[in-house]
């Protein structure tokens, strides 16, 4: 299995430097590298100019593009791996290991492979295929720095670039919940993640990811996003356990056939 790393990058030189440090130090060199800038100022081109030049694996394009999405696309056009894994620049693998660890999964068995992240503040693990419901799309996100793609996947379900911050979240949410790809979460940490940027505005990505899930809902379903959305908490889950116990039901059941009969 050949892996593609795809890195985005505008205007973060020392992001690029990290991320570029990161991936040249890892053990597993059965790879390529695909840069796509997007047209940069700040001096990224040239440093991506001569990484080139020191690693024939590594293929490149700097130029304008219509935002994060057009040049992750623009990536996945230009990779020729079996798999993707997006490390945009700033972030990095959290081990010199961390391909070769994870080179294992990646035998072609499963559309979607993914590990934990973390970052400065917190770390996060993939969620379980049992977890990927409806409530947790509209209430959670998947870590793309974490997540190797199968190409062809990429191909068919391209990024949505009319999005500005959750094209990915609506990608994980068409395949994995609409579509049924194949997936597997993996007990490995294999990235580390750079602090957010615009996705970091939680009230904006959050109205984003909403107004998404609902264009690829059908309109019947609407009321349930906007429901789950303000109600799925721990506390009301835990209410609504508690009175769906079969004593609790029972009891129900005989309140309502004495109300009736005394209403008659």
């Amino acid at each position: 299995m050949k892996i593609s790393i795809i890195t985005v990058n505008y205007n973060n030189i020392s992001g690029l430097k990290r991320t570029l440090e990161s991936i040249d130090g890892q053990t597993f060199k059965e790879y390529e590298f695909v840069i796509v800038d997007g047209g940069s100022k700040d001096g990224s081109r040239e440093v991506i100019e001569q990484y080139a030049e020191e690693h024939p694996a590594t293929v490149w394009v700097s130029e304008s593009d219509k935002g994060i999405y057009n040049a992750m696309n623009k990536g996945v056009e230009m990779a020729t791996g079996d798999y993707c894994i997006f490390m945009n620049s700033g972030d990095c693998f959290y081990f010199k290991d961390s391909l070769q660890q994870c080179s294992v999964y990646l035998d072609g068995q499963y559309d979607i492979v993914s590990g934990a992240v973390m970052t400065d503040r917190f770390s996060k693990r993939a969620p379980r295929e049992d977890e990927l419901s409806l409530a947790f799309f509209i209430k959670d996100n998947m870590n793309h720095q974490s997540t190797f793609i199968c190409r062809s996947l990429l191909k068919d379900y391209p990024y949505n670039e009319e999005r500005r911050i959750v094209g990915d979240h609506e990608f994980f949410f068409q395949t994995l919940l609409l579509n049924n790809v194949t997936y597997l979460d993996i007990p490995l940490c294999i990235s580390y993640c750079e602090e957010a940027g615009e996705s970091g505005d939680l009230e904006q990505s959050i109205n984003e990811r909403l107004i998404a899930i609902k264009a690829l809902l059908p309109p019947r379903m609407i009321d349930d996003v906007d429901f789950i959305q303000k109600f799925h908490n721990p506390i009301t889950m835990w209410v609504g356990r508690l009175f769906y116990k079969k004593s609790l039901r029972k009891l129900f059941y005989k309140y309502n056939q004495i109300r009736k009969r005394f209403t008659r």
